[in-house]
């Protein structure tokens, strides 16, 4: 069960240094560093839990309607009730739920706040370039006309200068 909270984080994790950092997310995040750290949270993960193969045994208890049969049962030993109950309990909520809630709970914050602040960005941006493509556009309504008037037979790159020109025309009008 941990597991899976820690492996939300390494996800997490990924996520975050691909916006926060792009240019170096393949190199931070490839195919085998991630292999490595999942393996490694696995490890560190059974170290944690590896108190259950001496705290548990199984008991063979017979039941009393019956004489001759056995009924097995994986049951804690008496004296690591204390143990269960105080520290492991804890030690098991920081391990499988409060540290992975709050590692990805920042991780998804720190995502959403670089988003947004790359939205106003952007916005800011194309607040500025409309200026600019209604010059452009200008530009383009009176050179069509020059371009038109002054016509002679063109010669092969004046030509494809001219079919350029013509086929993006309406792209530019239409502010895109």
């Amino acid at each position: 069960m941990q597991l899976s909270s820690w492996t939300l984080i390494l996800l997490t994790s990924e996520r975050l240094i691909s916006v926060w950092m792009p240019f170096k997310c393949k190199e931070l995040c490839s195919r085998r560093r991630i292999i490595i750290v999942w393996i490694a949270i696995a490890i560190l993960l059974f170290g944690a839990n590896m108190h259950f193969f001496f705290t548990f045994d199984v008991y063979a208890n017979q039941p009393s309607d019956s004489n001759e049969t056995f009924v097995l049962n994986c049951d804690l030993h008496d004296h690591f009730i204390d143990f269960f109950i105080g520290p492991w309990y804890w030690i098991d909520a920081l391990l499988g739920d409060f540290i992975p809630f709050f590692l990805v709970f920042v991780g998804n914050c720190a995502i959403v706040t670089k988003i947004l602040a790359s939205q106003k960005l952007r916005s800011v941006t194309s607040k500025d370039d409309k200026g600019n493509r209604k010059v452009t556009s200008l530009l383009c309504l009176l050179m069509n006309p020059v371009f038109r008037t002054t016509y002679r037979k063109p010669s092969k790159s004046e030509n494809q200068f001219h079919l350029h020109y013509t086929s993006t025309q309406p792209f530019v009008l239409s502010g895109r």
